[in-house]
This record gives C-alpha cells, structure tokens and sequence, in this order.
C-alpha cells in the first residue's frame, strides 16, 4: 500500500505519550490505526442508519484489501507477509473500549504488546518514520513507574475468573465455536453491505434503470442490514463467552505470534545477566539452575560476548575458537534458530549435537572406523555367542557394558573389587557375576576394535586411555579455546572427560534434577570440579505462575524431588510471570480426547489469534504424533509437522511458509520452550532396563520436562485409563487441589 501522505505530527504525538497511562496510550495507538483505515477504505463514518463500522468490521475489509493487493501485485508480497498479524489489534480493541466506556486500565505489559502490533501494522500499511525508532528504544520507560503489585494484582482477577470460566470447559468449547462462527458471519455481512453502499453511491444519476437499481439495492441494503444485526444481537447474547476470550487474550500478550515469541525468548534477566558477567576469562564454568530459568539463554549470550572478541574468528572456513554442543538434534536447530535472533550465526561456529563431534574425532583417528547406535551390542553378543551371566539376559547386558562399565570408564578394579555402586539398574550383581560381565566386556571390546566398529563411549574410552582427547597442535580435528555444551545432564561421565580435553575453557549448562537419561551426578566421575565454579539460576523467566505452581507440585507429590542425591538438590525456580490457569481435561477413550483437543487447537487458532508454529502438542511417542497429524489434516484443515522430523526448523514458518502446529514426542522436547503446550496422555510407556523405582523417576522427569516446556498456557489431556498410572496420577490431584475443588 502506497502511503505518501506524511505522518510525523501523529506519531510524534505518541512518542510523547510514552511512559505516561498505558491505557490512554494503547487507545491513542489505536485512534491512529483507526485514522489510517477510515483513510484507505475510503470511510467517511456515515454508514447504514446512523450505525458505525465496527474496529473489526474495518480489519476485515482492509486485510481484503492487502491480499487483494498481494495477487496483483508481486512486488508487495514482501510487506504483505505476515498480514495475520492484524487480528492481534483486533483481539485487543476490547481494552481500548474499556478505558473509554468504564475508564478501565490495561498493563504495561499489554501496553507494550499493543506497541508491536502497531508497528507491523504500520509496515504493512507501506508506514515509516524515524520516530518508530524511538517508539522502539523507550519501551523500557514503564519499568521505572509501574507498580507491579497493582499489576499482578489485576492480572490475579482475570486468572481467577477463568478458573471458574474453566470448570465447564467442554460446554465452553461447543460456545466458543458458535461464537466464532456468529463472528465470522458478520465480518461476511459487513463486507456485502459495504460493497452494497458503494453501488448505491456510483449510480449514474441520468440512468434510465436507477430508480429501479437503486430500490433493488436498497431492499438487499436493509435485508443485509437486518441479519447483521440479528448476528450481533447473538454475538452479545454470549458475552460471557466472549468475556472468557478476552481475559485470556489479556493473559496471553507476548507470544500469540512467531516476533512476539523471539522477542520474548531473548530478554534477559536480571538475573541471568549477571550469570553472563560472572563468567571467568578461562577454565570452568557450570550454569545450574531448574526448568525454564534460562540456562541455555545465559549460555548463547555468553557465545555472543565471546564472538564480539576481536580475533576469535580468522575469516576462514572453519572455526577458529568457538563450539556449542548439545544433546540432541533438535536442539542443535533450536540453538542454531537462537543464535541467529542473537545475531551470532555463522558458518564458521560449529553448532552441534555431542555425537557429530566425537563422530568427526573419531573418523580423524581411524579412517575406516564407523559408530554404531541402538543394537550393536546385542547383535555382536548374539553372534558372538556369549551368554549373558544370570539374572541378565542380553539387552541388561548390553546396558551394563555400554553405558555402565564404558560410559563411565570403570576399571575392573572399581567394578569387580570394589563393587562400585549401579544404584538404579535393575539386577544386581554379585562379584562372580560382576566378574563375568568384565570377560565378556574386554572379549566383546576386543572384537569390535579389530572390526574398527564402536559405540560412542566406546570410542570415546579408547580415545581417553590413548591420550587422544588433549588439545595438541598436532591433534587434526578442530581445537577449541572455548567450548560451550548444553544440557550437559544427559551426557555421560566418559563424554565429559573426553570434552574437558579438548577445549582451554568449558562452560556447560544443565540441571541434574532433569536429568532424563543419566544414572548418576556426572561431573565428580568425569573428573571435574565444579565447586565454586557454578552459577545458579533461581528465577523462572519461561513459565507462568500457575504452569510453574503445578509442575512444581507434581515434582513433590510423585517423590521426584526426592529421587536424587542430597548433593544435587537445587532450590525450586520461582516464576514472576502470572497468566491463565492451567487447564485440564480427561476423556474415558483417546478418540474423545483427541476431539476436545482438536477444539482446543481451532480456539487457539482462530480465537486468541496464535501462529499454528507457536502451539505444540506433546503426545506418548512417536505413533501417537503421526496419528494427530493425520487426524488434524484430516478434521481440522490444520498441519503438524514433528519437531523429529528431517525437514523441521525453529525458523521462519517451522518448515512451510504457512506455518504448522508443532508435535513432539514425550522424550523429545527436553530443552525447548513453546508459548501453549497441550500435553496430551492417553497413556504412558515404561522404560526399559532399570529398576522400578528408576523406570518411575525416569517417566516422572519426562512428564515434569514436558509441564514446563510451555510459556503462557498449559493444557493437560488424560484419559481414565493413564490415570489409573501411579507416575500420571498426582497430576491430577495437584491439579484439583491447585482449582480447590
């Protein structure tokens, strides 16, 4: 849209209203949106008996418009794309008709949310200033005179009338589709009547057929006119309905778009700013702290001060300093997505998972030499005939030499003599059958190193024990001066040591009460002395109050908190954020469930005005994700994609330019936040090779990562049947005891 006309005494005027009433300034934002739509739909506020054009009425109309446009024109697609994002002025008109009806107040929070959608407004609308700079910059001024008891006090009410709103939820949800439906036909009869109104206006005064056209018209004007209304009167008849949508818009300010989620990812704390400063020039640096405190944040930050260095990049092709590692692959495309927000992406950062790396060390020590995951182990005990020692059978005793004896690099001394603990396995051992398992693991070691065929943490052994793994100049794969590694929990000790070697200085992030897969603390093991070398991290910034209330709680009534050594017990993260009770919902069969999640998701959708890449639903396993992505596709014209999935990025659209609603599988997700999460339980799996009471923590630390990967709403799906499972049970009963029913 071509936009000449000059408005820098408009949006000077706003720059002055910055810091004073939020409400009269987001009602002056959209007194100017307002201004700039009456202009380009050519309304002159004289309309159909004396009756205005409603702010959504208008919205509908001029987002017509720029599509219409986007199709003429290719040139104007780059402005047009993200021409959604109109509605989130729309969802929020409701507070601007509160301060000027009831004098009502809105938050600085909301204030500032309205600032964004003003401005992208304002870019597709062809708008710019150097003053939106400053608009910009001086967001920040609130922070100095708001008063965050008034403010949390406010947001206290709403969070309470939802949850009396959300006792009846199913019957909400049937409501909220009709009031979506009622909305949408009046956007349709306010688009014919305007089109109506402009043929009554362009009649050619001396035509011979006008007096007949223009009854005609008039006729369809008033018929038009009645139905609209009548819809009207249906869309106030559910004012409580709407009333619930709004308070949980008001609730909902910064992330219901992919921006609004960016910005909000990367604010730092206070806190974490001075985790970042603390950080020593060398050596050791470990970043603690519970779910959503920031830890893998406080780390990019720590990369992007490092990357600022003169001389830490030589302009060559590979790295001349710097690495992240983490986990999994999913988090080395979220790391990668964070980076590039931090503006530190570069070709020449090595930015991923733990195994490419020892993969590539490896490959550099012996060519031919190939790694191995999954049943290597299995199959080479099975061909190589060798049974198992009694109470083992084949796969306990390829856990026991794989990620016991070699992941953490046990001699025979401190496994056979000494009986070093294995707290957690599920069979125990004595001497003669501990002695065994050492034959069978040195026979078993010696085959697969002539075949040049390994685990990693059998390479990774061999590795250590040859002095492989120190920085030498000599040494040929890539030599790090700093190294930062993320989720270091899940990384056995053997992994540990081997990274300790390879770089001058190592900061790591992580939590061992998340620890999803470990057995043990593995820093003391690896060799590393983390004792005043450690920044904790207390301060929640990801998750809401209410999220973090009931993860919190689950985390204690399941006995979580109580299932690891007293050394790694950590203060429970406190959040400082309130928002939307968490929802729960339960179903006697999976298909009923997944019919009131699929409502769930067009809510979120088409009435709080989310990005489908900014909702995620977190099911049992991977054949529960493929079967909601059908199910959507099929039900509710809505696409998924796995974040599992080869093609899936965190980036712009998550691998579609439409954008597609995120799935994970209850053991991927570690790491990640997500604005809503719908965790969806119609059942939960065991987890092989441990003891029960391991097997159980093990499934409780999954369920506890997946309450607190969300930012803003949480909402739990359980069917009868998964809460009969003692580890699903207490979320329930926190729950209700969280509702006080």
């Amino acid at each position: 849209m071509d936009n000449t006309r000059n408005f820098e005494e408009e949006l000077s005027r706003l720059v002055r209203m910055l810091g004073s009433d939020p409400a009269f300034y987001l009602l002056a934002l959209h007194s100017f949106v307002e201004m700039v739509l009456n202009r380009e739909l050519d309304l002159n506020e004289l309309f159909f008996e004396g009756e205005h054009y409603r702010f959504s009425d208008k919205m509908y109309l001029y987002r017509q418009k720029l599509l219409a446009k986007m199709e003429e024109e290719p040139g104007a697609s780059p402005r047009v794309k993200g021409v959604s994002h109109l509605n989130q002025l729309v969802k929020s008109h409701h507070l601007t008709n509160r301060t000027r009806h009831e004098f009502g107040a809105v938050s600085v929070e909301e204030a500032k949310a309205g600032t964004w959608s003003f401005l992208e407004f304002c870019r597709l609308s062809g708008i710019d200033s150097p003053l939106f700079r400053k608009i910009r910059d001086n967001l920040d001024i609130w922070d100095e005179r708001q008063s965050p008891i008034e403010h949390l006090n406010e947001l206290k009410k709403i969070r309470f009338s939802l949850h009396i709103k959300d006792m009846e939820i199913d019957q909400l949800n049937r409501r909220l589709s009709e009031l979506a439906a009622w909305e949408k036909q009046a956007n349709h009869l306010a688009a014919l009547l305007k089109d109506r109104e402009n043929k009554l206006e362009q009649l050619d005064e001396k035509s011979g057929r006008r007096d007949r056209i223009l009854a005609e018209l008039e006729a369809e004007r008033d018929r038009l006119s009645g139905e609209l209304r009548d819809v009207r009167l249906r869309i106030a008849s559910s004012r409580d309905v709407s009333d619930y949508r709004e308070e949980m818009i008001r609730l909902s300010n910064y992330t219901r778009t992919r921006r609004d989620f960016e910005r909000s990812i990367v604010r730092l704390s206070e806190e974490q700013r001075e985790a970042v400063e603390s950080a020593p020039d060398d050596g050791l640096l470990l970043i603690r702290g519970g779910a959503g405190t920031g830890k893998t944040i406080v780390l990019l930050e720590s990369l992007r001060r490092a990357s600022l260095q003169e001389g830490l990049f030589d302009g060559g092709a590979s790295p001349s300093g710097l690495g992240l590692l983490t986990y999994a692959r999913t988090l080395v495309k979220y790391d990668r997505y964070i980076s590039e927000i931090l503006g530190i992406a570069d070709d020449r950062l090595a930015i991923r998972t733990v195994d490419s790396y020892v993969n590539e060390v490896v490959r550099r020590r012996w060519p031919r030499s190939e790694i191995r995951y999954g049943s290597l182990i299995s199959e080479a005990l099975e061909e190589l005939g060798m049974i198992p020692p009694a109470p083992l059978d084949r796969r306990d005793l390829a856990r026991e030499i794989d990620e016991f004896i070699w992941g953490y690099h046990l001699s025979r001394e401190e496994y056979v003599t000494e009986m070093i603990s294995r707290s957690g396995l599920r069979h125990r051992l004595d001497e003669q059958a501990r002695q065994r398992v050492w034959e069978i693991q040195g026979e078993l070691r010696a085959e697969l190193v002539d075949q040049e065929l390994f685990t990693r943490n059998l390479a990774v052994c061999l590795m250590l024990e040859e002095g492989s793994s120190a920085v030498k100049p000599e040494d040929p794969a890539p030599e790090f001066d700093q190294l930062y590694v993320d989720e270091v929990q899940d990384l056995p000790p053997v992994v540990l040591e081997f990274l300790a070697g390879r770089s001058r200085r190592l900061v790591m992030a992580g939590d061992i009460d998340q620890s999803i897969y470990g057995l043990q603390s593995p820093f003391a093991r690896a060799g590393i002395d983390i004792r005043g070398r450690s920044r904790i991290l207390n301060q929640n910034f990801r998750n809401t109050m209410a999220i973090l209330e009931l993860a919190e709680a689950y985390r204690e009534a399941s006995g979580l908190a109580r299932d690891y050594p007293e050394g790694d017990r950590r203060r429970a993260p406190k959040a400082f954020r309130e928002g939307p009770p968490v929802a729960l919902l339960r179903h006697s069969d999976q298909d009923a469930l997944e019919d009131e999640l699929i409502s769930r998701l067009r809510f979120f959708r088409e009435s709080l005005g989310y990005d489908p890449e900014n909702l995620c639903i977190i099911a049992p396993d991977n054949r529960s994700v493929d079967r909601l992505i059908a199910r959507m596709a099929r039900e509710a014209d809505l696409e998924g994609i796995s974040i599992r999935d080869p093609q899936f990025e965190f980036g712009e659209g998550g691998g579609n330019p439409g954008g597609k609603v995120r799935l994970s599988p209850l053991h991927s997700p570690k790491g990640l936040d997500f604005p809503v999460v719908f965790l969806f339980l119609p059942f939960l799996h065991g987890v092989g090779g441990l003891d029960r009471r391991l097997q159980d923590s093990q499934r409780k630390n999954l369920l506890y990562v997946g309450l607190t990967r969300a930012m803003d709403h949480l909402e739990i799906f359980l069917s009868d049947g998964a809460l009969e499972n003692p580890v699903i049970s207490p979320i329930l009963s926190c729950w209700e005891a969280m509702e006080g029913r």
